[in-house]
């Protein structure tokens, strides 16, 4: 099964999760919540990480990475996501 790297591209204003430009995760095998990682965040991100994982595109892929936003438009954090094989 591929992997898919999370990675923290902006974050506008202050994270409550704490999340900091460059703050990353690995997801591989079975997909779980990260240790310490906002599930809010992560229910936004699964459909994606899930689309990757199983080689699907999105039309606004790049270079096989893909931005998705966290759903706090007050505290926006920008997460890339990218599939290794």
């Amino acid at each position: 099964m591929k992997k898919v790297l999370i990675k923290v591209k902006s974050v506008k204003e202050l994270c409550e999760a704490k999340y900091k430009v460059g703050d990353s995760w690995e997801i591989k095998n079975n997909v779980f919540i990260p240790e310490n990682f906002c599930m809010h965040a992560f229910y936004v991100l699964y459909p994606w990480i899930q689309t990757l994982r199983m080689g699907g595109e999105v039309p606004w892929n790049i270079n096989g990475e893909i931005e998705v936003p966290c759903i706090d438009k007050d505290n926006m954090v920008i997460f890339s996501l990218k599939c290794e094989w």
